[in-house]
């Protein structure tokens, strides 16, 4: 058994990046009844652009916008090298308050682990019978929350309704700690700390 956990923002907020967001750099798909309380989602036209404010360039994997993760060449090189699997790069840069830097890449988790379980206390309670927007109930046991058997054993994988959560496996978080990596935190789902992943 290995323990996963929850990649999280840095505890510094002087660490924490925002997006560089014109409004014509977003693509939003308005619901079709014309709702516009709500939309059907949104896309990003460019590529990511992010904005931290100090120069520590030794920053290799930095919380970008709403749950984005970049990460530099380098620590690219380095989990080739140990085989991480369950993400994509996408071309980024970040702006530091020096100058801008195109030495990173968009980290996108594709591993999956499937539809949080009920037992969990996560449940749809509406849904937009015009386009895909739909709310869900709060997570409430942690420790239900995976159906392992959904897991398709990547180091980065997500759990549907939790798409903003970049969960990892422990050699993933045992990395990061090792390289001490400044701007990663192993952190909760707002209550739990860790799960047990059944191989």
């Amino acid at each position: 058994m290995t323990k996963y956990f929850n990649l999280w923002v840095p505890k510094s907020e002087g660490l924490w990046a925002t997006r560089i967001a014109r409004p014509e750099d977003i693509e939003i798909s308005h619901c079709p009844a014309g709702d516009f309380g709500h939309w059907d989602g949104l896309r990003m036209r460019r590529n990511f652009v992010a904005s931290v404010n100090h120069i520590r360039r030794d920053q290799l994997l930095i919380s970008g916008w709403i749950f984005r993760w970049l990460i530099h060449a380098s620590l690219v090189t380095e989990f080739h090298a140990e085989g991480f699997t369950g993400y994509r790069l996408k071309p980024a840069s970040v702006r530091f308050r020096d100058g801008l830097s195109t030495e990173y890449s968009e980290l996108i988790v594709v591993g999956w682990a499937g539809i949080a379980r009920e037992e969990s206390g996560i449940h749809r309670i509406w849904s937009c019978p015009d386009c895909h927007r739909a709310d869900y109930s709060p997570l409430i046991h942690p420790d239900k929350l995976i159906d392992w058997s959904q897991w398709t054993g990547e180091d980065f994988f997500m759990v549907w309704p939790l798409a903003g959560f970049t969960l990892i496996t422990g050699r993933v978080a045992d990395f990061c700690e090792h390289e001490k990596l400044r701007a990663v935190r192993s952190g909760a789902l707002d209550v739990v700390a860790t799960g047990m992943i059944h191989q």
